[in-house]
């Protein structure tokens, strides 16, 4: 059975913390970090899964594109 794609995404209303650790594509990888650290948004289909200590990592599957304005 093929697992259902969910969008995810983050609502920061001006508070970013820290970059959350990803595993996934290198390059989607190091395009939603840019995209982190100039405090944009970016759509992705990704999901959170369990890493080392209980520490969550972003798993990526793939980026969808810059977020819409409206």
């Amino acid at each position: 059975m093929q697992q259902a794609e969910r969008l995810f995404w983050s609502l920061a209303r001006g508070r970013y913390g820290p970059r959350p650790p990803m595993i996934g594509d290198p390059d989607a990888c190091a395009a939603i970090a840019k995209v982190w650290d100039v405090r944009r948004c970016l759509a992705l289909i990704g999901r959170p899964i369990p890493g080392a200590d209980d520490r969550p990592l972003l798993r990526v599957d793939r980026i969808v594109g810059a977020c819409g304005r409206g």
